[in-house]
Order: structure tokens, then sequence, then C-alpha cells
């Protein structure tokens, strides 16, 4: 009886294809609240099979780095980048890469429980993403400590709130579409330490975590969460991504809980400025199915749950709100996803039919739709 090894390569090809997960376990699970978990998959065939002998690892080799995985400290000198490079080049791997997962390693030092995580980046890994952007994957996705995003956005972040959060992990998922433009970049933009323009991303997922902590805080209401969409200055902000995503038609907004007018704004006027294009918004703010946040008595510590709930029906007034006046004028179509929660559904549609009636049409189902010839030229409050 002839064994895998004697098969035609066609063959145990076609055999590796049945065995690769359709996605990797860290786009799967780009809802869920960030974690480690987001990490790990015990589903690992291919790499077993690779192992066993030189000529199945060569076949599996291109299966094996179909969905890339580094950590912050993986390529940290400039010889180790190269050697990357070219092993890709060599191994005629580029073509096949779907998507990179880069995330940063916790440090070990836990004597202080909110900073164990803070691990800032610094130039180098930031030199370690422009590096992976030259093998022009279709999809990138980050998971850093919100702090560490300093280095990735084209302003300052405000921090100083930190400490009530404890967020420990925020995920940045950036993609392209097969017909976006080459992503053949015409200057050298290593130096610009913006993940946001080194490739024509057409779809951004960005998980911004749990702010439920931050409910258990003194005056909760005037914290600011750290985010992407947290700026110190938010006209340095605008001005720093005014049209760098000029392809990018999706976004996925996932948050637990956020503070609502606020951090919202703030969100809206992201968009209005970096992303022109944007035709589709879908949003989450209460956790996922399976999530058990609200069941765990040291995430919730003294908060009140009514606060909760209470926010995130304030959040999507001040959304519809947005839309509304024209904030987002480039927009077709808003998915809630908390829709999938029945017992959220009259509070969600309350806040958003009570601004959005007379300009958009809801399909029942939790997403919203533009009316055709709806005149965005109408003079408006901004």
């Amino acid at each position: 009886m002839s064994s895998l090894v004697d098969l035609p390569a066609e063959l145990v090809l076609q055999i590796l294809s049945f065995l690769t997960e359709r996605q990797p376990h860290s786009i799967k699970n780009l809802h869920g609240e960030p974690s480690e978990t987001l990490l790990q998959s015990e589903y690992q065939p291919v790499k077993n099979l690779s192992l066993t002998c030189r000529r199945l690892r060569t076949l599996c080799l291109q299966t094996l780095f179909t969905n890339v995985k580094l950590t912050s400290t993986s390529l940290g000198l400039s010889v180790f980048r190269e050697q990357f490079i070219s092993f890709f080049q060599d191994h005629d791997l580029v073509r096949g890469i779907e998507s990179v997962l880069f995330y940063q390693v916790a440090s070990d030092n836990r004597d202080n429980e909110h900073e164990y995580r803070k691990v800032p980046l610094c130039t180098i890994e930031w030199q370690i993403l422009w590096t992976i952007s030259q093998l022009n994957p279709p999809a990138i996705t980050i998971m850093l400590h919100p702090s560490s995003f300093q280095e990735l956005m084209p302003y300052d972040l405000r921090e100083s709130d930190d400490w009530a959060f404890q967020i420990p992990y925020q995920v940045l998922h950036l993609s392209q579409a097969t017909d976006t433009p080459s992503a053949c970049v015409p200057v050298d933009k290593s130096q610009d330490k913006n993940i946001l323009n080194i490739l024509p991303w057409s779809h951004c997922t960005f998980n911004e975590g749990s702010s439920i902590r931050a409910y258990s805080t003194y005056q909760y209401f005037q914290k600011h969460v750290p985010s992407i969409f947290t700026p110190i200055n938010e006209q340095k902000m605008r001005d720093g991504v005014r049209r760098t995503l000029p392809y990018l038609t999706s976004i996925d907004y996932i948050a637990i809980f956020p503070f609502p007018a606020r951090h919202m704004q703030h969100f809206c006027s992201f968009l209005k400025v970096a992303a022109p294009s944007l035709r589709h918004l879908r949003t989450r703010f209460s956790p996922t199915r399976g999530n058990g946040a609200l069941d765990d008595k040291e995430t919730l510590g003294t908060c009140e749950r009514t606060d909760l709930w209470s926010e995130l029906e304030t959040c999507y007034t001040f959304l519809g709100l947005s839309l509304r006046l024209g904030i987002l004028d480039s927009l077709d179509d808003l998915t809630v996803l908390d829709y999938d929660n029945p017992e959220l559904r009259d509070a969600i549609y309350r806040a958003l039919a009570f601004e959005m009636c007379a300009d958009w049409a809801h399909d029942g189902n939790g997403k919203w739709v533009v009316l055709t010839g709806k005149d965005w030229s109408a003079p408006r409050a901004i």
C-alpha cells in the first residue's frame, strides 16, 4: 500500500487543502473581546505533517505560510528582517500569503497589575510592520496593548485614563480588496509610522476591547478610553489622517460598552476625514454570546448595570444623530450587530429610528440603508 509520501505532489497538495482552516483563528474571532486566546489554535495538522519528513515539509511550506504569525520580538534586528523577506522570496511563498498576524508579547513582570502588559513599541517594531507590508499581504491583523498603537498612528493618543480601563489588548485588522489599485508604494513611507497608508486598505476592523472596568471609577463618564479614536488633539488627528484611507469602503467598530457622545464624535470625525469612500459601517457595543464579562464580579466591580445599558443606548443615539447630520455622508448602510440580542432590539431601534427615520430604511434585522435620492447638500448643523 502506498504511503502519503509516495503520492504525486499534486494529490498531496489537494489533501493539504482539505486540512487547512478556511480562516485563521485570529480572524474568526475578531469580534470577541481581545485576549491571548486569539493567538491560540490547537488545530495544527499541516504543521504536524511538515515535521515528519523533508518531502512533506517542502510540500507543506506554501500551506504553512498562508497565514503568518509574528511576535513583536521576531524580527528585532535588521538582518532578521532581511532574512524574513528572503525566505519568502526564495521559496516562492509571497503569492500564497493570505494574512499576517502581528502581536505584542506581554511582559513577565506583573508587579504592577495595570502596567504589566504595557510594553511600548519602538521604531524597530514599526520597521517590522513596514517589512511585512513589502510582502503585500491581503490582510494584516495587529494585536497590541492600547498604548502601543501610539507608534503606528500619525498623531498622539490620550493615555491619561489607561489605568481606569485596564484593557490588555486591542485589535486592528486591515485588508485589501482584489480590485484595489496596485499596492506598489511610489515613495518610501517607512519613516511615516502610519499603518493606515502603507497599503491600499479597503476594509478595517477595530476591536477596542471592554470599557466595563472604568464604570467602577469615580465620575467614569469623564474618562477617556485609550483608543486610536481618542487623540490628545482632535485637529492634529484630522490633519494626520486626512484621506489616508481613500479606498476604505467598510469598517467594523467593536467595543464593549464604550462611553458615548465624546468618543463617538471622535470616531465619526476620524472616518469623515480619513475615509471619503466609506460605504458600509458595522457596529457592536455589547458583549458577544459566550462572553462572561457581565457575570464576572471582578470585571464589574462596583459599576451599576443600568449605567452600562444606558450608555449603550446613548451611544447609538449619538451615532444616529451623526448620520442624520451627514457627518458620514458617503455611507450607504449601517449594520448593528447587537441586533442579534432580542433584549436590545427595542432600545437600539428607539435610539436610531428617532434620529434616522426620515432618511434611512430599516430592514427589520438591524440594517439601516440610506434612501435613494437623499440630498446631502442641504444645509445642516455640524
